[in-house]
């Protein structure tokens, strides 16, 4: 038994393999005992009704059955149980289980029972029948105790497995249900929590697992993905479980199970690809927020390493082992507050430098390795350790391991440890400084890395910069468009933006080659676009270092992005990063031209530069400057308007004015001549959208623009207007409302401009779209008819041919004041007092009740209609017609008032007053009023009634 005891502990030289601790092996061995001392009496009797069983193991558990009837200690374990094999596995355990039964009431002991004597039996069963016995026998019956949820039995089944393990292993035999077992346990492990709350049962699982890696057949992606969950189990391991107690015995026992399985992987296959597998969840957790985790890691990254070292003076490795990945995963371990961290970090770099330089040739750089260890080791400063590291590694690492580090050390730069992330920074730079050729390539993935850590420290904010100032000594080109190319990073957060800002800084402020055209003008829309001054302002200047020929060449573009920057700056820019200064330099040479010096001086003479530098004139200066370029620049209009307005949306105010005004003089009788048709229907259309603006100074733009066009082009883009919105409102269900409101906007500001004649044409057709829209369910389009309605009213009145529109929209508007929306209510409320004047006695009437503290709607109404009927007798008709029509309006709101309103006309009727109305007409409508489904309507049209009755 001692023996047995002894070959299961695991020892460091990775031959004998690890085992579950003495005393719980010496309860399991007496559990196995008691078992087969229950089970005797059964194995008699099988020998009664088998006498073909050998002589030899008959006495042999004759003997055992005599010891165990006088309750005497069984005197050779080994020997009877090698007797009991003899009947044949098959046998043994159906005589096994029901004697256990018949002892035990718990289902979980006759398991654990049956699974020990599985562990223990499996190495005395013969080699040639092991593999049969386990597959035909065992496996089967221990499938349900190894998928058990009871930790008892798992634990039992863990023991037995690794027993297993070591017969089958011993045999030379395969073990096919490995893949099945294994496949159980690892998501037995995955599925426990990794706090340290049962770490017995977990060690126990893990045992197992390494036990039967071990075996046939090889199941490489299995066996590397136990390795992946073995790491992040055991090197995560807390130091202390819940209730305090110390966890380190269980993670050193369970790190050498771990070493010893990576060793016997690197044996099995011995390939760079392996060592890089097994190092790849190990390079993750080398970076881990925990301090424990990160030296536990670099632990075993050392041991591994050298292990792979001395394994590996025979064969030949160079070219194959990613150096740079895993080095730039020990860089910032080398920078660690503890001393061991950085002594463990060192080690682990010495060996893979070994590794890489093993071969002919490399002795040199072996030896300059050994004397910057040495170094290293006394003097581990930042400075020193990136210097000595650059020398030796530039001199040694191929391209493509180069980058890779690069790669890694980006990573590192975000390294959780503040000395570590500024080491890996500069260690980078030193890199890239000492080799500017071989790693262009990497400038867009530095600064994109560099990006996203916006909120670093100011020390590694600070190393950065100096990172970025040293790419773009190296090549400008390729550093600003990798800068250019992560603008969508510079996202609504101030202090991302503000970082963004401060590598264009940092770039800005070295002397660098100028930028090819092509891609200046896609860096200054993008840089423009996402509003960095300081990258504008850089770009600007360098634009004015072209030749103007040059320029011309991507005129459109350009005078595209450079005319929306000459608007007022706010706040003031602070000194030498002024947009607009920048932006008047590039522009004046883009405009420069020899064969044209006249138009360069009327430039000067009609004073349009020094417009745009007095502050508040600045849209004069663009107008004159526009009247100026139309003269010889007006074939490239085609290219610029577009662009232009595509812009326009995502513009701020400052450079919305200047559109605008370009716009504007474009629509100048001197000039909207010289527009093709299809280019000055943009125009316009642009021009109605920018009065749309709240902003007063470019809606005035807007409206002088407007107000330059011809009549008859006023009149088409009207009719054009309420076309499409007569198809809008057919569809205003389907996304109708942004084109709904778009077009009556667009009417608004024609009626207001067009002249009399224009809106004798055009007012008819308006007034008829706009009883549509007022019936519209949302409420924005209610409230824009009515602003549509008052410029109506406005408009027609005084026109006797324009008497029904003018008069019909007043009843409309006066209707509308008890629309459900306050929005709509208050924008007739305006609309009728901008519109009183007009109407001889209502403006009395309107400043009287709409000042009062409560409005009361049916008071107004019966005023309103007096003043009418006596001011304006013939037109009572048209209020009657659609008082009338709007008893039918989807709102119930509006269909009370309209019952007040018919109440008011009648009472009028009784007193003799409009002898001509039809009352029959609106007696009915307040009759169908008083059936409607809204018990507003019906008790509206009620009072109206018993009112009138009354009067």
């Amino acid at each position: 038994m001692k023996k047995m005891k002894k070959q299961v502990r695991p020892t460091n030289s990775g031959k004998a393999d690890p085992g579950p601790d003495a005393l719980w092996v010496k309860r399991l061995l007496a559990n196995l005992e008691d078992s087969f001392r229950k089970a005797l009496p059964f194995f008699r009797q099988y020998l009664v009704n088998n006498p073909q069983v050998a002589l030899k193991q008959r006495l042999v558990i004759l003997e055992a059955v005599e010891t165990v009837s006088r309750k005497e200690p069984l005197s050779c374990t080994k020997r009877l149980m090698t007797a009991v094999i003899s009947l044949k596995l098959p046998k043994m355990t159906d005589l096994m289980q029901p004697a256990l039964k018949a002892h035990y009431t718990t289902e979980t002991y006759v398991h654990r029972r049956i699974a020990l004597c599985y562990g223990i039996i499996a190495p005395l069963i013969p080699k040639a029948e092991l593999e049969a016995f386990l597959e035909s026998d065992i496996m089967p019956k221990m499938m349900d105790s190894v998928t058990s949820k009871d930790i008892a039995v798992r634990g039992s089944v863990c023991f037995t497995l690794s027993h297993i393990a070591r017969a089958v292993k011993a045999a030379g035999v395969a073990f096919t249900s490995k893949e099945k077992v294994l496949g159980v346990l690892m998501d037995f492990i995955k599925d426990q929590p990794r706090d340290g709350s049962s770490p017995s049962i977990c060690k126990q699982v893990l045992y197992a697992c390494f036990f039967l890696s071990q075996v046939r057949p090889v199941l490489r992606k299995q066996q590397m993905a136990l390795v992946r969950l073995s790491v992040v189990e055991i090197l995560s391991l807390p130091s202390k479980t819940r209730s305090g107690h110390s966890l380190e015995k269980v993670y050193s026992g369970n790190a050498r199970c771990l070493l010893v399985l990576l060793r016997d992987i690197l044996k099995q296959d011995f390939t760079p690809d392996t060592l890089v597998e097994l190092l790849q969840p190990l390079q993750a957790l080398c970076l881990s927020p925990h301090d424990l985790t990160r030296f536990r890691a670099t632990a075993m990254v050392t041991t591994l390493l050298r292990f792979y070292q001395k394994e590996s003076e025979s064969v030949q490795v160079q070219g194959k082992v990613p150096v740079g990945r895993i080095l730039a995963s020990l860089v910032p371990r080398c920078l660690e507050p503890e001393p061991e961290g950085i002594k463990m970090a060192l080690k682990s770099i010495k060996a893979l430098m070994h590794i890489w330089l093993h071969g002919e040739g490399r002795d040199f750089f072996r030896d300059s390795l050994d004397n910057m260890m040495r170094y290293m080791d006394e003097n581990s400063s930042v400075s020193c350790t990136c210097a000595d590291l650059t020398q030796v590694i530039g001199r040694c690492l191929p391209q493509l391991q180069m980058e890779t580090l690069v790669q890694s050390l980006i990573q590192g730069v975000g390294d959780c440890q503040p000395s570590s992330a500024h080491g890996s920074c500069t260690f980078l730079g030193s890199l890239l400084q000492a080799y500017p050729t071989e790693l262009t390539g990497m400038f867009a993935p530095v600064i994109h890395g560099f990006l996203g850590l916006w909120d670093a420290d100011e020390t590694l904010r600070k190393s950065m910069r100096q990172v970025v100032c040293q790419l773009a000594r190296m090549d400008k080109v390729a550093a600003i468009n990798s800068l250019i190319s992560y603008t969508s990073l510079a996202d609504s957060n101030v202090q991302h933006l503000r970082w963004y800002s401060e590598l264009w800084e940092a770039m800005a402020v070295n002397s660098l080659n100028p930028w090819t055209l092509s891609a200046l003008v896609k860096y200054l829309q993008t840089a423009i676009s996402g509003g960095h001054t300081v990258a504008a302002c850089a770009i600007l200047d360098n634009l004015s270092k072209f030749r103007p020929e040059t320029l011309r060449m991507q005129f459109a573009e350009l005078f595209s992005v450079l005319l929306p920057l000459l608007g007022p700056e706010t706040p003031a820019p602070a000194a030498g990063l002024s947009v607009k200064i920048a932006a008047v330099q590039a522009l004046k040479v883009l405009l420069s031209r020899k064969e044209l010096d006249q138009e360069a001086n009327q430039f000067e003479q009609s004073r349009a530069w020094e417009l745009i530098w007095e502050e508040g004139r600045e849209a004069e200066g663009i107008v004159l400057l526009t009247t100026a370029l139309m003269r010889f620049a007006v074939l490239v209009l085609p290219d610029v308007v577009p662009k232009l307005c595509q812009q326009y949306s995502t513009m701020g105010k400052s450079q919305k004015l200047c559109v605008a005004a370009f716009f504007c003089a474009l629509l100048q009788k001197s000039l909207s001549h010289l527009l093709d048709s299809s280019l000055l229907a943009v125009v316009i259309k642009k021009i109605l959208e920018i009065s749309e603006e709240p902003l007063e100074d470019i809606q005035r733009l807007a409206v002088q623009g407007l107000k330059a066009l011809p009549k008859e082009e006023i009149l088409r883009h009207a009719l054009e207007q309420l076309h499409l919105l007569t198809g809008a409102l057919s569809m205003w269900v389907m996304d109708g409302k942004p084109v709904v409101l778009k077009a009556i906007s667009s009417l608004v500001t024609l009626l207001h401009l067009c002249e009399v004649g224009t809106a004798t044409k055009l007012i008819p057709k308006a007034y008829h779209t706009a009883k549509e829209c007022l019936e519209s369910v949302n409420s924005e389009i209610r409230r824009a008819t009515v602003v549509l309605l008052g410029v109506l009213l406005k408009r027609a009145f005084g026109n006797k041919a324009l008497q029904k529109q003018c008069h019909g929209s007043l009843a409309r508007l006066l209707l509308h004041l008890g629309d459900s929306r306050p929005a709509v209510s208050q924008a007739c409320q305006l609309a009728l007092q901008q519109c009183a004047p007009y109407f001889s006695g209502l403006n009395m009437v309107m400043e009287d009740h709409f000042n009062r503290e409560t409005f009361i709607f049916t008071a107004f109404i019966r005023e309103v209609n007096s003043v009418l009927q006596l001011r304006y007798p013939d037109t009572m008709g048209v209020y009657q017609n659609v008082a009338l029509r709007l008893t039918k309006s989807c709102h119930h709101n509006i269909r009370s008032c309209a019952a007040v309103f018919i109440g008011a006309l009648l009472e009028k009727m009784e007193k003799g007053f409009f002898n001509f109305l039809s009352r029959k007409k609106l007696n009915k409508g307040l009759s169908d009023l008083l059936k409607d489904p809204f018990s507003r309507v019906q008790k509206a049209a009620a009072e109206v009634k018993t009112g009138f009755h009354q009067a």
